[in-house]
């Protein structure tokens, strides 16, 4: 059964040491893939290995890497991880509307704006054209949403945003995960947009 989410609230805190051990890991390994991402933007790497010349984020590529090193240390560490794909409402008639500078402005102040809502341990990569995938490691399902309508409220040029949701099962292959993702996703827009949508179960 799909959810609208409209509430907003506080993130939460994950108080176990099993919280705090894989907060500090997500942690680790998202230092590791800004130091790449900050090579490549010095010409040290291909910067089209690792980020979107467009906004600076983590490209697909480094998206794949990415979802496999968290799917696997929720795994180990028994954390709950949820997925999230996020789509600029109406892009294309932004483009036309203002032109392809705009709208490449556009998707790097969006671009900047999320990261600044999102916490520490998240992730966020362009996935392609105007959509984005969000990883959110050691989040219960109940806050997913509430960051997500942070990235939400903070989209700049009075753009509205659609997202669909999934939570890991535990067992799904990340590309089972980003499908369901996805198809939330897919309903979000077409069900009027300016929405987050949850993904049904597996």
């Amino acid at each position: 059964m799909r959810s609208y989410f409209k509430s907003r609230g506080s993130d939460g805190a994950q108080t176990t040491r099993r919280g705090f051990t894989s907060a500090r890991a997500a942690r680790d390994a998202k230092r590791r893939l800004t130091k790449k991402i900050d090579r490549a933007r010095r010409g040290t790497t291909d910067p089209l290995d690792v980020c979107s010349s467009r906004t600076g984020l983590p490209n697909r590529r480094s998206l794949d890497e990415e979802i496999r090193r968290e799917l696997a240390r929720a795994a180990r560490m028994r954390y709950q991880l949820s997925v999230a794909m996020l789509d600029i409402d109406l892009f294309k008639a932004y483009n036309d509307r203002h032109g392809h500078a705009a709208g490449d402005r556009l998707l790097r102040e969006a671009a900047n704006a999320w990261r600044v809502a999102l916490r520490e341990t998240d992730f966020i990569a362009r996935y392609g054209g105007e959509e984005f995938v969000v990883l959110l490691p050691s989040c219960p399902p109940g806050n997913a949403p509430e960051i997500l309508q942070r990235l939400r409220a903070a989209t700049p040029a009075g753009q509205t945003v659609s997202g669909g949701i999934a939570r890991w099962d535990g067992r799904e292959s990340p590309e089972t995960l980003l499908s369901r993702a996805d198809h939330a996703l897919y309903e979000a827009k077409h069900t009027g947009r300016d929405c987050l949508i949850a993904a049904r179960p597996n």
